[in-house]
């Protein structure tokens, strides 16, 4: 994770990291919910958008070089969504992060904090 304070703050239960915390640059946040107009199926999503620098891209067929930042995501809590509406774009926030215990290979925000030190 580029940009980010990974496994800053992290609770440990018989070896197993269960929660972290990971610095971000805020760019907005989604909640959504209904029915896929292409497939049909149901949906529920809460995702924030955060910035992180873009990185060059090159293989034997191509090369991308980029500047400036691009948008990841990463889930959160429905219930944040309250919490980060208030929160300008390009404000840098700690986020804690937990690991979903259905899907261990999932990580989704629990909590966020806004950061005393001010997005680059």
């Amino acid at each position: 994770m580029r940009g980010c304070k990974a496994l800053q703050g992290q609770k440990v239960n018989k070896g197993v990291i269960m929660s972290f915390s990971m610095d971000i640059v805020f760019v907005g946040a989604t909640v959504g919910s209904g029915e896929s107009k292409k497939s049909g199926r149901k949906f529920d999503m809460a995702t924030i958008d955060y910035a992180v620098p873009a990185e060059d891209f090159s293989n034997d067929k191509c090369v991308i070089q980029k500047a400036g930042y691009e948008v990841k995501q990463i889930d959160m809590e429905k219930a944040l969504l309250s919490k980060l509406r208030d929160i300008p774009f390009g404000t840098k926030i700690s986020c804690q992060l937990a690991v979903d215990p259905a899907n261990p290979r999932r990580t989704f925000v629990t909590d966020v904090t806004v950061s005393k030190q001010k997005a680059a």
